[in-house]
């Protein structure tokens, strides 16, 4: 079936060929006026590509008709740019989440283990020594 919810028949065929002819002739947009039968297709140019605009008018030689010349003057309207775009590879939760997990590999540590650690060295000489002082009075 085609996007459009028509089956693929000759005529489903016939109208793909016919739109893809009509395509393949359009033109990209450009300030140059387009040649014979071809459509505009106004698509906006790429980013990545140079979009030149020019002026032309015709000059005549009084002095020597005859004789083809031309002159041509390039002038920037304004100077090129690139656009560059900051991306963050790793931010603050990205760094803590790797920390945690190097940690986690190579020392076997864990949030919990640390809470233990904490529990142990503090906590439990505390509740020690809270218990040894209310067993006295």
């Amino acid at each position: 079936m085609l996007p459009t919810g028509c089956p693929c028949t000759e005529e489903g065929l016939s109208c793909i060929d016919d739109i893809f002819t009509q395509l393949k002739n359009m033109k990209i947009r450009s300030d140059v006026p387009p040649d014979g039968e071809e459509e505009n297709c106004f698509c906006p140019p790429s980013c990545s590509e140079s979009e030149y605009q020019y002026i032309s008018k015709p000059l005549i030689n009084y002095e020597s008709p005859n004789k083809d010349w031309a002159i041509v003057k390039i002038k920037l309207a304004y100077l090129p740019s690139e656009r560059f775009t900051r991306r963050v590879i790793c931010g603050k939760l990205d760094f803590a989440v790797c920390v945690g997990g190097v940690g986690g590999l190579l020392l076997g540590a864990s949030l919990l283990s640390l809470i233990e650690i904490v529990h142990f060295l503090f906590l439990r000489p505390l509740m020690n020594l809270c218990q040894k002082l209310g067993s006295h009075h």
